[in-house]
């Protein structure tokens, strides 16, 4: 999973628990009208846009990306609740994380390690039709709603949906949106989907009627704030700077990653 790490930047992405939307998504003590959840943001106003314009200092097994909100949701989904959290990353141009068999088959690899009686009947079905890898979108739709509904309650967190090849983000979208909303009618279960992606044109159109969450410029600057004192406070006991010295180039990075985060903004406009 690709993240922040949380013990050494416990702030950053943490404003998005605030969100009213967000808390009735995530609180399982009563059943939620919506399920469905889009979180968006144009190009150049996610949280990777912004830390990756200040991240010089971050060590490279630490990745930065949109994805900073979607792990830090299902960490926190993990250390909170009992109900299987599954999630999915997608990736431009990777066959293995832009369509939505890659998507059905990573999701079926996690449920199977909650209930061995689903391992068995994925590897079943599977076996039957000759596709192991489940490469069909037809046959990864059956074994996914199947799956999922054997499961039971589950939350679902899909990363960067806007990556996938254009044929596949309706596919997917529409996927969702319609098992979601037939066992919420149905009563079979409280499953709940968050999907993550850019506000475009696409995903415009698709999510119109979907409960959304918009990132803004004020969301973003604490997370840089939040970041750039972890790494001020290192390169003041490193080189031994004052702390006017520190506030400076705290001030002057975050003014920095500010200006290129606007600089991307104006120029998709």
């Amino acid at each position: 999973m690709r993240s922040l790490p949380r013990g050494k930047y416990p702030n950053v992405c943490s404003w998005i628990l605030k969100e009213k939307s967000v808390r009735a998504w995530m609180n399982r003590s009563t059943t939620h009208r919506k399920p469905l959840l889009w979180i968006n943001g144009i190009p150049g106003s996610g949280v990777s846009s912004s830390l990756l314009c200040c991240a010089t200092t971050l060590p490279t097994n630490h990745a930065l990306g949109k994805s900073t909100i979607a792990s830090f949701l299902v960490e926190e989904l993990r250390k909170t609740s009992t109900t299987p959290t599954l999630f999915f990353y997608c990736k431009h141009e990777d066959k293995e994380r832009n369509s939505f068999p890659a998507l059905a088959r990573a999701l079926m690899q996690q449920a199977v390690c909650k209930s061995d009686d689903l391992l068995s009947f994925v590897y079943e079905e599977a076996a039957i039709c000759g596709e192991k890898p489940l490469k069909s979108a037809a046959r990864a739709e059956k074994v996914l709603d199947l799956a999922l509904k054997s499961l039971g309650p589950v939350y679902i967190i899909i990363d960067g949906l806007d990556e996938c090849d254009l044929s596949e983000i309706p596919r997917i979208s529409s996927w969702f949106i319609k098992y979601i909303h037939e066992e919420t009618q149905l009563g079979n279960s409280d499953t709940r989907c968050l999907i993550l992606s850019q506000d475009d044109k696409v995903t415009h159109r698709l999510f119109k009627l979907v409960p959304q969450i918009s990132i803004t410029e004020g969301d973003l600057a604490g997370d840089i704030k939040s970041f750039c004192k972890v790494e001020g406070s290192e390169l003041k006991r490193k080189f031994g700077l004052a702390q006017s010295e520190c506030d400076g180039i705290i001030n002057l990075v975050a003014d920095e990653a500010h200006g290129k985060r606007r600089s991307i903004k104006d120029k998709m406009q």
